[in-house]
């Protein structure tokens, strides 16, 4: 995915200079890399990956864009929901985790990877379609969707153009069963990531033993 959305930008021909890095987050070369960036977008599947970007940006003092979508099937072949949310997080503002986002049971879950391929597998397949084994669920009009809603929550930071202050747009989440968005403020946090706000760098890397240098 790295590699071909290089080489999509690249044909843009507008002389944009993209470093990409195939390689894990968590490592110090991602994290040090990712700490440079004005913005975090996070696209990725996991609970444990969301947190990480999360944590990188309230230690970097950075803004970070979360998206994520779930299709939940009625068990006869069918879907029962569809649905996607994207997440603001400001520094100073409630993590993923605070908001429900993610959960630290679903990151301990997530752990077991290194420890039980198999397991994961399952863990990962269930992210897109809840009830039913797909190992590639058709999402593409689904991702890219909510993909349109978090390109825009980053315009509206810029060029502000909603009739009301960007903080009541902390999360937008969106039902595509009902074709509905609601809307959800961005609320101080009550405490998750307080004490490393604006720590930056640091050795280990945010704290982490994994991250020793």
């Amino acid at each position: 995915k790295v590699k071909v959305m290089r080489r999509m930008i690249d044909a843009l021909g507008r002389d944009q200079q993209v470093q990409s890095l195939c390689m894990n987050l968590d490592t110090p070369k991602a994290i040090r890399a990712v700490a440079e960036c004005d913005v975090i977008f996070g696209c990725v599947d996991t609970a444990e990956g969301r947190n990480l970007a999360n944590r990188i940006a309230a230690y970097y003092l950075q803004p970070y864009i979360d998206v994520g979508v779930s299709l939940i099937a009625d068990g006869v072949g069918g879907i029962a929901n569809i649905a996607g949310v994207v997440n603001y997080y400001a520094p100073g503002q409630q993590s993923l985790i605070e908001r429900g986002a993610i959960t630290q049971e679903q990151i301990r879950a997530e752990e077991t990877k290194r420890a039980n391929p198999e397991r994961y597998a399952e863990l990962r397949r269930q992210k897109y379609i809840q009830g039913v084994e797909v190992d590639r669920p058709a999402v593409i009009s689904v991702n890219t969707f909510f993909a349109a809603l978090t390109v825009n929550e980053f315009l509206s930071r810029i060029h502000r153009f909603r009739n009301v202050d960007n903080n009541e747009f902390g999360t937008v989440r969106g039902d595509l069963c009902e074709l509905a968005l609601f809307r959800e403020p961005g609320l101080p946090s009550a405490g998750h990531f307080s004490k490393c706000l604006g720590m930056g760098d640091q050795d280990p890397l945010l704290g982490r033993v994994s991250l020793q240098e």
